[in-house]
């Protein structure tokens, strides 16, 4: 055919023809016409289409091969990258959609100048490309066309189809600048947030937790006796919640023992020393003469500070070891059972008078309920002997590595179990964890009342609790570089619109949260900025003084958190025996105003807020805190001015750090906004082969990329958003914890 063609005499046009024809198909089919593991299957040119707007594969191409100039050393790999890359073509085109509407059309000679300066736009925003485009010779940067050859041969599109996808970005760039040039912030609002950052507190903290009180209790048979009359009504929802638990019970006994601890046999005193016998008179007298100074230096102490001494200085008596030698412990526990055996005593009482171990003194030796089969006593004599017992039987006495045991099965029971076959078991696990509660509440509500008894001379902690010597404090410069840390945190959760600390999703999807948030609230004009509780409570705030309380001194404001107020009140219970040591005072700070607070396990904005907002240095807070179970008593001890000088010296650069933070917050709600529009709308349209999913035999899975999910507004937990600070930044400077490169 083609020698008939060149006789007609029209040979060369048809050539050209022929080989326009054949390089369209080698370029469309051949190697190179992926995207090197993009998602993309080349059965469309449009990859996503945004308010009518379409993105090329070419656009795709640069969004999905840019990740690593943006991401830096680790990009988002696998379906995550396709998503990713499709984000910022949403965002590009909704920017610069916008931009189109209000005027602004870009020519591809000014987007060419913006590459020579060395900017690259990603998703909206300049980024500088610095050594990826520019050489630098003697100190001075030359830009390289080496180098943008290079970058255009990796983004793995042409030179003209770069430059004008570079023109799209560039007008969303400007659309961006022009929204987020439009947010303020005053110098008085920079001021606040310096002082909410730079005030500090050191304080002393009283902790009374329910564990140490449990292990402390000395409960009685009469006690959850007391107790299951008391609270049967708990009791018996409680049984019906969990009777299915009580159906079918394989054979169980009521177990009590006596048990003596092993003591060993104590080692021989050293021979007293020869000179201890040959001291002299004057020594004696010496010792005698610094007591009596010691005595004239007590009496000049005023009657104050004796009331006020604390009582860790009496001198206790000395504890005696518990415990016996197992021949001995042998012999007692022989003759108590051959008391038992006769009715001469009930084995209760001998376990009160003979146990070595406290809480079953107090209560009678009582094990509670055990399976035959597998009793799970922590050693294999004492299991084999208890398998065989019939109620009102006892084992041998038995000794082990760690004492000497009597054990008796006090009853039996199987199958079906009745509430009040159970009423005391019940009773006994609830009570329990009832009264640690509340001993450990009048703890530290004793400890309140004791400091507030005097109103003229309020009693330090340091006065009622020794002190522990786990104290840390920290130097000014250690401060500071906390301090900038935090800063660096809040910032990094505010430009991915992370409402609270808290960070990733809960698995419950994204909640509408049009309210105050725990971050900094965007407003359109000068305002304070402010520190809002989230929704569940964490608080953490982002930038902001309240309403600049670190500036207020020494003001007594009212108390937080009146809806615990009913903590002061005790409840009505009778508690049993309990025999505790005392808690100790701590010391911590200096900290800064945040919901987390040295010392307390949880949030603590309760806390934060008495010791900034409430307390003057050296008070005592009228109340107790409950954090995660646990009772807290709480005395300010410092709290220094901040210094005005500080921040006149950086007031314009705090400014500014400060209105970027806000800007970037403001853009990501208004993306979040149009962008939810949009797709509500079904303005956003990815293709399908886009965002389909297969497994590794290549079977389709439910889709899960979503629109707009990078672009969220705060307080929604979502995924973070893909957020690039404009070059030469102050945000720019700060790492970004999703690895976008400097």
């Amino acid at each position: 055919m083609l020698d008939d063609l060149r006789k007609s005499g029209s040979s060369i046009f048809i050539y050209l023809i022929f080989g326009l024809l054949i390089a369209i198909f080698v370029i469309n089919i051949g190697p190179g016409s992926g995207n090197r593991g993009g998602g993309c299957s080349g059965s469309s040119n449009t990859v996503v289409t945004v308010d009518g707007k379409q993105a090329s594969q070419t656009a795709f191409k640069i969004a999905y091969s840019a990740q690593p100039l943006i991401y830096g050393e680790h990009p988002p790999t696998g379906k995550q990258r396709v998503h990713y890359a499709l984000e910022a073509l949403i965002r590009r085109e909704i920017l610069a959609n916008e931009a189109n509407k209000r005027g602004i059309n870009v020519s591809t000679e000014i987007a060419q100048e913006e590459l020579k300066k060395g900017y690259f736009f990603y998703a909206g925003v300049r980024r500088q490309l610095g050594g990826a485009i520019f050489d630098e010779i003697d100190g001075t940067r030359i830009w390289s066309y080496k180098k943008y050859h290079s970058l255009v041969e990796e983004l793995n599109v042409s030179a003209n189809s770069f430059n004008e996808e570079q023109t799209r970005g560039l007008e969303a760039a400007m659309m961006s600048d022009i929204l987020t040039s439009s947010v303020r912030v005053s110098r008085e609002e920079a001021y606040n947030e310096y002082l909410f950052n730079n005030t500090t507190v050191t304080y002393d903290l009283v902790a009374f937790d329910p564990a140490t009180y449990r292990t402390g209790l000395r409960v009685t048979d009469a006690d959850i006796e007391r107790f299951a009359q008391a609270h049967e009504t708990e009791l018996k929802d409680e049984y019906k919640t969990n009777e299915r638990n009580y159906k079918g019970i394989k054979p169980e006994l009521k177990l009590r023992q006596i048990f003596i601890a092993k003591l060993d046999a104590p080692k021989p005193a050293d021979e007293p020393k020869k000179d201890d016998s040959k001291k002299d008179d004057d020594a004696k007298k010496d010792d005698a003469a610094k007591k009596d100074d010691a005595k004239k230096d007590d009496a000049k102490k005023d009657d104050v500070a004796k009331k006020d001494e604390p009582k860790k200085d009496a001198k206790k008596p000395a504890v005696k070891a518990a415990g016996m030698p197992i021949e001995a412990a042998k012999a007692k526990l022989e003759a108590a059972r051959a008391a038992i055996a006769s009715g001469k005593q009930k084995f209760a009482d001998a376990a009160k008078e003979l146990s070595t171990n406290e809480v079953q003194k107090a209560n009678g030796g009582l094990i509670g309920w055990a399976k035959v089969d597998s009793p799970n006593l922590n050693d294999k004599d004492l299991n084999a002997a208890v398998k065989t017992l019939k109620p009102g039987e006892m084992t041998p006495v038995i000794a082990t590595d760690h004492g000497v045991y009597l054990i008796q099965a006090e009853d039996k029971r199987e199958g079906d179990l009745s509430y009040d076959q159970v009423k005391l078991e019940l009773a006994q696990k609830k009570a329990v964890d009832t009264w640690s509660k509340e001993a450990a509440r009048r703890g530290a509500i004793a400890a309140v009342k004791e400091a507030h008894k005097d109103p003229k001379a309020q009693k330090s902690l340091d006065k009622m609790f020794e002190r522990k010597e786990t104290e840390r404090s920290y130097t000014p410069e250690q401060i500071r570089q906390m301090q900038e840390m935090q800063r660096q945190i809040q910032m990094q959760m505010q430009q991915q619109g992370a409402g609270g600390a808290s960070g990733g999703d809960d698995g419950g999807g994204a909640a509408d949260d049009d309210g105050p948030h725990g971050a900094l609230e965007t407003h359109y004009v000068d305002v304070p900025a402010g520190w809002y509780e989230d929704p569940d409570g964490s608080g953490n705030s982002g930038s902001g003084s309240g309403s600049g309380s670190a500036t207020t001194k020494d003001t007594k404001a009212p108390a937080t958190g009146t809806a615990k107020a009913d903590l002061m009140e005790p409840s009505k219970d009778q508690l049993p025996a309990f025999d505790v040591p005392p808690p100790k005072v701590e010391k911590h700070g200096p900290a800064n105003h945040t919901a987390t607070v040295p010392g307390v396990n949880g949030n603590a904005k309760e806390i934060s807020d008495q010791l900034f907002d409430v307390l003057a240095p050296g008070a005592v807070a009228d109340r107790i805190f409950e954090v995660n179970g646990v009772y807290y008593v709480v005395q300010l001890l410092e709290k220094p001015d901040v210094d005005q000088k500080g921040f006149d010296k950086q007031a314009e650069a705090l400014t500014e750090r400060m209105r970027e933070t806000r800007a970037q917050v403001f853009l990501m709600e208004w993306l979040g906004d149009r962008c939810d529009e949009l797709k509500k709308a079904n303005r956003i349209n990815p293709a399908p082969e886009m965002i389909a999913e297969h497994d590794d035999q290549g079977r389709p899975l439910p889709t899960t990329y979503s629109p707009c999910f990078t672009m969220k507004k705060l307080g929604k937990k979502d995924p973070p958003p893909v957020v690039v600070p404009a070059a030469g930044s102050a945000a720019a400077k700060t790492p970004n914890p999703n690895g976008v490169a400097e």
